[in-house]
């Protein structure tokens, strides 16, 4: 059974009303898990490397330089075709 909330005007009884709320432990959803999971006992050694890998910033430096490479390969290959054409242009004459 889920307990509604009833709004009363008086502040005091509504506020009481939202703090009794918390109180119920998400409608036994905690007493629940808690009988149906079992407890674990986590590797120490894992716990601390993950504490680490999270709390320490990686030393990693990404450096963006001018990389041409891709406008020179369509720039030949613009030049190879044209070269390509004229040939075939001078061929067929």
């Amino acid at each position: 059974m889920v307990p509604v909330l009833i709004l009363i005007r008086e502040k005091g009884i509504v506020m009481e009303h939202l703090a009794n709320l918390g109180k119920n432990n998400l409608y036994g959803l905690e007493e629940k898990l808690e009988l149906m999971l079992k407890p674990v006992k986590p590797n120490p050694e894992f716990v601390n490397t993950l504490r680490h890998n999270l709390t320490t910033t990686p030393a990693v430096i990404f450096e963006r330089g001018r990389n041409y490479a891709g406008l020179v390969a369509v720039g030949a290959g613009l030049l190879a075709g044209a070269i390509a054409y004229w040939v075939y242009k001078l061929v067929k004459k």
